[in-house]
């Protein structure tokens, strides 16, 4: 993550890390959380990523979505809510397919909530 630019800070509850950010416009975005009230488990935050230009719109979430689900070896825990938060067990990113999958999955994610596109 930091080789993008991400910053890892401790959310205020302590609960977890965001991820973040800076977009191209300046500003920060939060894709990205590491949970550990839930069983350290990652999160892909559609609700923080909805105010993007990029995934403003329910098909560009959608298409996150589906691209977090094809992901083998990812354990994910979902519900079709396009604003909720997906989730993964940590331990999910051992798997060297699993965690192939996953790097690509957030550099697409993170290329095009910092520039501000359209996810299509």
């Amino acid at each position: 993550m930091r080789s993008q630019g991400c910053e890892l800070e401790p959310t205020v509850s302590q609960d977890a890390f965001s991820i973040q950010v800076r977009t191209n416009d300046g500003k920060f975005v939060y894709p990205f959380f590491i949970r550990r009230s839930s069983g350290a488990r990652f999160e892909t935050s559609l609700q923080y990523l909805k105010v993007r230009p990029a995934f403003e719109s329910e098909e560009s979430r959608q298409e996150l979505h589906d691209r977090l689900k094809a992901i083998p070896g990812i354990e994910l825990r979902t519900t079709n809510k396009l604003t909720g938060w997906p989730s993964f067990p940590v331990a999910n990113l051992v798997n060297d397919v699993a965690w192939s999958g996953f790097t690509d999955y957030a550099k697409w994610v993170l290329e095009r909530a910092k520039a501000g596109r359209p996810a299509v």
